[in-house]
């Protein structure tokens, strides 16, 4: 199975670039794919993150679960 998201474009909304691959990982979240859930993931990113990041991190896995689930 193959997903095709426009990730680049979803981290530049998210507020930076570089967060293509927290979009990937909300996506892959959103598939089942991984052996953690998109809140457990959100946790994560509330823990272990500078809380500077949370915002645009939080939104781009957020922006990845949506894009999938289209």
């Amino acid at each position: 199975e193959a997903y095709f998201l426009p990730i680049f474009s979803l981290g530049r909304e998210a507020g930076a670039p570089q967060a293509a691959n927290m979009v990937l990982l909300g996506a892959l979240c959103a598939a089942d794919r991984l052996p953690f859930g998109l809140s457990r993931l959100a946790e994560t990113i509330r823990t272990s993150m500078s809380p500077k990041l949370h915002d645009i991190n939080l939104k781009a896995i957020e922006l990845g679960a949506r894009a999938l689930r289209l």
